[in-house]
C-alpha cells in the first residue's frame, strides 16, 4: 500500500470542503510527508531552477527535491534537461556542487561517464584492467534517466512522474494573471539571491506567505509603506493564490518604496494595483511589483524541513548597471528582512502545529480566503491521486478587497 492511500478520504473531502483546517498530522508527520510526495510533488510541475543556472554548455546544476537529487544540465545543443543525479551503475550521487563548462558527467565512484544529455559514453576497466567494455553492459539502455522538464522565461520546472498535464495548461492561468509583466525585460541579479534550510513544513511557509492579516504585527516596517488595509486578496481556483497592494509606495504612504528610483515595469504601472505576489501550485511564487521581481521557490525536505531560494530580478538593462547598484541591494535588503521575518513566524506555527490541540485552526474569510483555498488545493489535488472526483468549479477565482467603509482604524 502506497503512503497516500493510507490517507483518510473523509477528512481531505472536510478540507476540500471548507470544513474544516489540515490538522497538526499535515505538517509534523512524515508518513503524511511522504504521502504529499506522492500525490503532490511527483505527479505536478515543480520549478525547481533557472536556465541561467546552465548558462553555458556544460554547466552543470545539482539541486534536491523531496529527497530525489537531480542534476540540470545545458547540453552543446545549448538544451537545459534535467536528469535523475544518480549514476546507472551502482547508484552514486554524481554531482554534490554547481560545475562549469565540463565536457561530460563523471561518477566519482567508479568513473563511469555521461554525456551532457545522459548518455553513457564511458566505463572504464568494466571487462578488467584496460578493458573498458563488457558484455552486461548496454550504453543505450544504461544512460541516465531523463526527466520531463520545461523552460519558461527562464524558470526550469520538472514532471518527476512523466504523467502530469502538458505543461502548458498547467502554466496558462498563472501566466495569464501575469500577462502586465514584460518578461523579455527581466534581468537576474544572481549576486543578491539567497538561500535558507527552515524549520517548517512547506505548506505553512505557503500559507502564510499568500495572506496579509500577519503584516501589522509581523513586519512592521512593511507595514509603513505596504499597508495591510491596502492588500487585497487574488485566488484563483486550484491553479493560484496571493495577495496584492493598491498603494505599494504611493506618494500618502509615509514612507517611500525601496529602490523607488530603478526603472519600473510599464505594463505594471498601467494596473490599478502595485504589487502581486502569487503562489501557483505546487511550489512557484513569484512576486511583480513595479521596480523588481522576486521569486521564492520551496523544497519541500521532510514534514518540518524546506529549503528554500529567493531571486531578484529587475527591469531593463538599465536597471543592472553601476549606478543602480545600490538600489538594487536597497530592495533586495527589504525583501530579506521580510523574508527573515516570515521564516521566524513559520518556524514557530511548526513548532505549535506538533501539539495534537491543533485540529485544523480557524479561517477568516476577509483576511485568509486565499490559505483556506490554498489548502483545499493540497487536499483536492491527494484525493485526485487517490481516484476520487473532484469538483473544482467549487473553488473561486475572485479578488477580496477590504471593505473601508465605515471603519474608524
Amino acid at each position: 500500500m502506497t503512503a497516500a492511500a493510507a490517507l483518510d478520504r473523509r477528512l481531505l473531502a472536510e478540507v476540500f470542503g471548507g470544513r474544516r483546517g489540515l490538522p497538526s498530522a499535515a505538517f509534523v508527520d512524515e508518513q503524511w510527508f511522504a504521502a504529499e510526495v506522492e500525490s503532490l510533488v511527483v505527479p505536478h510541475w515543480m520549478c525547481v531552477a533557472l536556465a541561467d543556472d546552465v548558462a553555458e554548455p556544460g554547466d552543470l546544476h545539482p539541486l534536491t527535491l523531496a529527497g530525489m537529487p537531480l542534476l540540470v544540465t545545458r547540453g552543446r545543443d545549448h538544451q537545459v534537461r534535467v536528469l535523475h543525479n544518480a549514476c546507472s551503475h551502482r547508484g552514486s550521487q554524481l554531482v554534490d556542487a554547481p560545475q562549469c563548462g565540463v565536457s561530460r558527467i563523471t561518477c566519482p565512484y567508479h568513473q563511469w561517464m555521461y554525456g551532457l544529455d545522459g548518455s553513457l559514453e564511458h566505463t572504464p576497466h568494466a571487462g578488467g584492467f584496460r578493458v573498458h567494455t563488457a558484455p552486461e553492459i548496454d550504453k543505450d539502455a544504461h544512460g541516465l534517466s531523463l526527466v520531463r522538464s520545461a523552460v519558461w522565461n527562464g524558470f526550469v520546472f520538472v514532471d518527476l512522474s512523466g504523467t502530469a498535464i502538458p505543461f502548458e495548461d498547467h502554466i496558462r492561468p498563472t501566466a495569464e494573471r501575469l500577462s502586465p509583466v514584460d518578461f523579455s525585460l527581466v534581468r537576474h541579479d544572481r549576486a543578491l539571491d539567497g538561500e535558507y534550510l527552515l524549520q517548517s513544513n512547506w505548506k505553512t511557509i505557503v500559507e502564510n506567505f499568500v495572506e496579509s492579516y500577519h503584516v501589522p504585527q509581523v513586519h512592521p516596517e512593511l507595514q509603513k509603506f505596504n499597508p495591510m488595509s491596502a492588500h487585497f486578496q487574488i485566488v484563483g481556483g486550484p491553479h493560484y493564490t496571493g495577495q496584492g497592494g493598491t498603494a505599494y509606495g504611493a506618494a500618502d504612504n509615509p514612507e517611500p518604496m525601496p529602490g523607488e528610483d530603478l526603472p519600473k515595469m510599464q505594463g505594471l504601472v498601467d494596473q490599478s494595483w502595485s504589487y502581486e505576489s502569487l503562489y501557483a501550485f505546487p511550489n512557484f511564487v513569484i512576486a511583480p511589483i513595479e521596480n523588481m521581481l522576486f521569486v521564492l521557490l520551496a523544497f519541500p525536505q521532510a514534514a518540518g524541513v524546506t529549503s528554500e531560494r529567493l531571486l531578484f530580478f529587475f527591469y531593463g538593462d538599465e536597471s543592472m548597471t553601476d549606478a543602480h547598484t545600490a538600489n538594487r541591494a536597497h530592495v533586495a535588503e527589504a525583501i530579506v528582512q521580510v523574508n527573515a521575518e516570515d521564516i521566524r513566524i513559520v518556524e514557530a506555527c511548526q513548532r505549535g502545529r506538533r501539539s495534537p490541540a491543533f485540529v485544523g485552526g480557524v479561517f477568516l474569510p476577509q483576511q485568509e480566503l486565499t490559505s483556506l483555498v490554498t489548502q483545499q488545493t493540497f487536499a483536492g489535488r491527494m484525493l485526485e491521486h487517490l481516484g476520487e472526483t473532484v469538483d473544482w468549479s467549487t473553488l473561486p477565482f475572485v479578488d477580496v478587497f477590504h471593505d473601508l467603509a465605515g471603519t474608524t482604524d
